[in-house]
């Protein structure tokens, strides 16, 4: 994150909400931010409302998170929420430079979408699991005797595609230990796959 309040995400700057803050209270010292709690269940809301030197209600923001929908989200989901809906607040204000969304607020959301997407790579995973146990158990047995021939030759009774699907790392939740997956580059395996396929040099 930059020094300067200001973060690049996919070639667009965006404003941090301290930087937007920091700016704010540079301009309206005696104004306030304040933050009303909707809910803080399952899904925590919170608005927040700007007030000028009088009282008066100059701007608000609005943000909801889905507690444990990503890791900060399962131990600090108030928190990541109310800077978001600050950080809506201030730019309604105009304190948001090129962009609503907050650098902070962005990043949450790519972090959201990666996380959906691995629980669905997973999904499909533990599906081609169930479809192709026998073999895949016979490719680990093999593998751990390393009889290379024996545990490609179990490898190919699973089709190609279900094979990518497999292919997921163990720190994801991927049926391969990484052992296994090392054993599937060497050259001992390119000679198995080479031997099943009746190539030559």
């Amino acid at each position: 994150m930059s020094s300067d309040g200001l973060v690049e995400i996919h070639g667009k700057l965006y404003k941090t909400v301290a930087l937007r803050v920091k700016e704010f209270r540079a301009d309206h010292p005696d104004w306030s931010i304040e933050s009303k709690l909707l809910s803080s269940a399952d899904l925590v809301q919170i608005k927040t409302t700007i007030k000028d030197h009088e009282g008066r209600p100059v701007a608000t923001g609005h943000a909801e998170e889905l507690r444990g929908s990503t890791n900060i989200l399962k131990t600090s989901a108030v928190e990541t929420c109310e800077t978001s809906s600050w950080g809506r607040a201030l730019s309604a204000l105009g304190y948001g430079g090129e962009s609503i969304t907050s650098a902070e607020e962005l990043a949450n959301a790519l972090e959201q979408q990666k996380e959906l997407e691995l629980v669905e790579r997973l999904k499909a995973h533990n599906a081609c699991l169930r479809d192709h146990i026998e073999s895949v158990v016979a490719v680990k047995a093999h593998l751990l005797n390393n009889e290379y021939e024996a545990a490609y030759e179990a490898v190919e009774e699973i089709p190609e595609e279900d094979r990518r699907t497999l292919w997921i790392a163990p720190s994801n939740g991927g049926i391969w230990t990484t052992a296994e997956r090392a054993a599937m580059k060497s050259n001992e395996w390119t000679a198995a796959r080479r031997a099943y396929h009746g190539e030559h040099d």
